[in-house]
């Protein structure tokens, strides 16, 4: 895969596989919030010397992408900084399957559980493609959210 354009439909269809399998066979657990326990999305790369790292992110039931993603992006970051391939303050690009492009860096973070992290800076262009307005009345009898707590 050379992760252009043209291969999103196999890629939808690899990363959907992919997710689907890793959380039916893979356990994982954030070390102090417990309500993340599963894999989100599924990020496809291709490290290309001299050029920006380029990726596609799947998620959800059906959904790619059209930025390098925020997420993935730290996770990347994270995961190059632990194995000692991105140091402090070194800039990494991250280009999309479509050709945006986020520049991020990061500085060492606190300890979270036994894990050392990283405190990610990104920056990149972004359109606003919708509103949100929430609000919370005070008499609300079910309390905080839309959602029941489990």
């Amino acid at each position: 895969l050379t992760l252009e354009r043209e291969e999103v439909p196999e890629l939808l269809r690899l990363g959907l596989e992919i997710l689907h399998e890793a959380n039916r066979t893979v356990k994982v657990q954030h070390p102090t919030e417990k309500h993340l326990n599963y894999i989100g999305l599924t990020e496809f790369a291709l490290e290309r010397p001299g050029k920006p790292t380029k990726n596609c992110v799947i998620f959800g039931e059906s959904n790619v992408d059209r930025s390098p993603c925020g997420t993935g992006t730290c996770a990347k970051m994270a995961l190059l900084a632990a194995k000692g391939l991105l140091k402090p303050g070194e800039v990494f690009d991250h280009e999309s399957v479509v050709g945006s492009v986020f520049h991020g860096h990061y500085e060492p973070g606190p300890k979270v559980g036994e894990f050392e992290t990283i405190l990610p800076f990104i920056r990149g262009r972004a359109s606003i493609t919708g509103f949100n307005f929430l609000l919370q009345q005070k008499n609300d009898e079910m309390g905080s959210g839309f959602l029941l707590p489990k």
